[in-house]
């Protein structure tokens, strides 16, 4: 499968354009059916998603090569074994839809030799296209989840189960809905494509300077600007991307060496970059694609959803910003230069930043009457495309170049969702490996017994396994495949289905930070070109609050805006305290140094405060206000006895 080297490799004759020309050829194609079946309505589950899957292994196969190379300035062109596996692939998926009748009509039907033949080469396939995006973890785990499948008459004890014939297993993944055409595929078909491109078409159109606009507007002046304007870019971009990895990619490119430019270390600058873009997934109100996933296994709206993210991701964001500006009292950081910073007036007028504001509008209106995600992200879709084709300036020249920009969006779009449906693909091959086998419940009972009935342990182990999980994966697949083990575990110890969901996605959400396999933090620490340990040591007491606000969603659910206005209230008093004292304690300052005792101490009670009732919030209350008083006397000593001296 590899590409060979030199003039006598097995490469494809013909310029590279051609080949460039087919892959944009493809993108644009790809985006088109997903617009256009998001508007018009969706083909029958099988034939929407294999289609979908059959544009995915084409470009997967024809851009991506088997093994990466150092950059040669240009992309290569594929290999005859690219375009045929390309070609084997495109023809096993649309032999699903061309054959949908018949395979929904026979009801237990077998499938025949050449149905299995490609049965298993779809599989190996969709491996491989799981392999060259995203690396060699999920494609392992699939693996194992098949073999366990087949081989499981041979395990003793308790993991073992009366195993299934390698063909029925092939026929349950390639030609029923429960397979690889199952409720992830699904998913990715429909709603994930449709806010991929929404994402990339109001970027493109605008939205990514007025992001930035509006990042140096908020956050530039402060203390910390430059470490502030990156988080708040970085929050608005990731909310779009739905991917840390390749949010640090983009905003980080500009972000960093800004912040270095500024005099900040470059392991604070990839620290708060990395930091910022894992938040971007949990800001409402368009969150990653994670999101509608859960909405989909729950059952419940996504913009109920969305709702109950809004003050979880306001504490972390909260927490991360009181965090840079310590840091940067506690360090001398400077603002933004006031040249730099653009005018109220000059971001928050219709041409710079209106249709961008009236498209989000539309999106969430959508949602709001009745729509579905995948309706209003067409609606928000077309809404950016009008007002970008026909804002000013609107002459002959200036259409053209528009609509040259739209293709670029809408090629980058299609390009861009090869990596997420490759993965989605590979973890519905797991899913539906666990739900045959029953796999997924008896892990659930592991992490039950485990706990000996402990509440608090079964939520670390159920953190841990979550976590582990998604070490190295992107965060989607790492939701989805803790949520299938950790999911039923936490159901069974009696906690609600939002809480144990937005518990799980947070707790996978956190791999992209935490060491030894951060992959937001390595890709942050290559840009700032820093040891990616320092940065991770950063990223980590930044999130700090990413890590305990999963433990307030099954001990205080009100923070997701259930319940009493009382308890919603007691509960966002008791964690904007428990934000400011995590940050106070994190970074070591708040006027003035705070020694490791007091830091201990504070951090303590920031932990209290996750315990529901009046004697924790008292204790955080006055811990606070303690620290207020005594940090501002100390200050004011200091400074009446520097005056005196």
């Amino acid at each position: 499968m590899g590409e060979m080297d030199g003039p006598k490799g097995n490469v494809v004759a013909g310029p590279a354009n051609f080949w460039n020309g087919i892959v944009s050829v493809l993108s644009v194609g790809f985006v088109v059916f997903q617009v256009y079946t998001s508007g018009f309505g969706q083909y029958p589950n099988l034939i929407q998603r294999s289609i979908h899957a059959a544009f995915c292994f084409f470009l997967c196969f024809l851009m991506l090569p088997a093994f990466k190379k150092k950059s040669t300035g240009s992309r290569q062109k594929p290999t005859i074994i690219n375009v045929l596996l390309a070609a084997l692939a495109g023809f096993c998926c649309l032999y699903i839809a061309v054959n949908y009748d018949r395979l929904m009509e026979g009801v237990g039907l077998a499938a025949s030799p050449l149905e299995l033949a490609m049965g298993v080469s779809l599989l190996l396939l969709a491996l491989e296209t799981a392999r060259r995006a995203t690396g060699l973890i999920l494609p392992l785990l699939a693996i194992s989840t098949v073999l366990y499948a087949v081989i499981g008459d041979q395990i003793p004890g308790k993991w073992g189960h009366p195993g299934f014939q390698w063909q029925y297993v092939v026929e349950y993944l390639y030609i029923t809905p429960e397979g690889i055409w199952g409720t992830l595929t699904g998913i990715s078909a429909t709603i994930v494509a449709a806010f991929i491109i929404f994402g990339a078409i109001l970027l493109t159109t605008g939205g990514a300077a007025s992001f930035m606009d509006v990042a140096l507007l908020v956050g530039g002046r402060s203390y910390g600007g430059a470490a502030k304007v990156a988080t708040v870019g970085s929050a608005l971009f990731g909310m779009l991307s739905g991917a840390a990895i390749a949010n640090v990619a983009t905003t980080g490119n500009f972000t960093i060496p800004m912040m270095k430019r500024h005099g900040y270390r470059p392991e604070f600058a990839a620290g708060v970059e990395a930091t910022a873009s894992s938040g971007g997934q949990i800001t409402p109100p368009i969150m990653g694609a994670g999101a509608f996933i859960m909405s989909e296994l729950i059952g419940e709206p996504y913009i109920k959803i969305a709702f109950a993210a809004t003050l979880p991701a306001f504490l972390f964001f909260a927490c991360v910003w009181l965090s840079i500006d310590l840091e940067a009292r506690k360090t001398n950081l400077p603002r933004v230069p006031k040249e730099e910073i653009p005018t109220f007036r000059a971001v928050f007028n219709w041409k710079a930043s209106g249709p961008v504001c009236l498209t989000i509008v539309v999106v969430l209106a959508s949602m709001l009457i009745g729509h579905t995600p995948t309706k209003a992200a067409f609606f928000g879709i077309m809404t950016s495309l009008i007002l970008f084709l026909f804002g000013k300036p609107f002459s002959k020249d200036q259409v053209r170049k528009k609509l040259r920009l739209i293709l670029q969006g809408a090629e980058g779009a299609g390009k861009g969702m090869v990596t997420v449906v490759s993965l989605l693909l590979c973890a519905q091959i797991i899913i539906s490996m666990i739900s045959l086998t029953g796999i997924g419940i008896k892990l659930s009972e592991l992490i039950i017994g485990a706990s000996a009935g402990s509440l608090l342990l079964a939520l670390i182990l159920a953190a841990v396994v979550s976590l582990i999980m998604g070490m190295g994966m992107p965060t989607t697949a790492a939701y989805v495949l803790a949520a299938s083990v950790v999911g039923p575990a936490l159901n069974m110890l009696g906690v609600g289905l939002l809480s144990a969901h937005m518990f799980i996605f947070y707790c996978a959400l956190i791999s992209a930070l935490t060491p030894p396999v951060c992959t937001a933090v390595f890709t942050a620490a290559a840009i700032a070109n820093t040891s990616w340990l320092k940065v991770a040591f950063v990223a980590v007491r930044l999130a700090i609050m990413k890590y305990i606000i999963p433990l307030f969603f099954i001990y205080r659910p009100s923070i997701l805006l259930m319940g009493s206005w009382y308890s919603i209230l007691e509960t966002v008093v008791v964690t904007v305290l428990s934000a400011m004292l995590f940050a106070v304690g994190t970074v070591g300052y708040y006027r003035l140094p705070i020694n490791i005792f007091v830091r201990v101490l504070v951090i303590a009670v920031a932990l209290v405060l996750i315990i529901p009732g009046l004697t924790s919030d008292i204790i955080g209350i006055l811990c606070m206000t303690g620290l207020v008083i005594w940090q501002r006397w100390k200050a004011r000593s200091l400074a009446t006895s520097t005056l005196k001296a």
